[in-house]
């Protein structure tokens, strides 16, 4: 079953969390096969982000949602699409 978007009349809930800037999705894991695991990376950025994302939200989303991500790169040769994983896996692992 789908679930159902909300109606035009349903206000929108909207939140701000600002966190550091993410680590690469190629820097997230350590090893390959049995032997991945989070990258010591990694671990430090989600619970340095989960100082900003625990207590903020009241419930888990349930519905369909957006999230928009703004970086400020350091630098310009970054692809932005590989720190979108670290920041949405940050939320689910907080139970966003």
């Amino acid at each position: 079953m789908t679930p159902s978007l909300p109606r035009a009349s349903e206000k929108a809930s909207a939140r701000r969390i600002v966190l550091p800037y993410p680590p690469s999705a190629w820097d997230l894991y350590d090893g390959w096969g049995a032997s991945r695991r989070l990258s010591e990376e990694y671990k430090a950025w989600r619970k340095q982000a989960g100082h900003s994302i625990k207590g903020r939200f009241e419930n888990t989303i349930t519905v369909p949602f957006a999230c928009h991500i703004a970086l400020r790169r350091p630098n310009g040769r970054q692809d932005l699409d590989n720190r979108s994983k670290a920041v949405l896996d940050a939320l689910q692992h907080y139970g966003i």
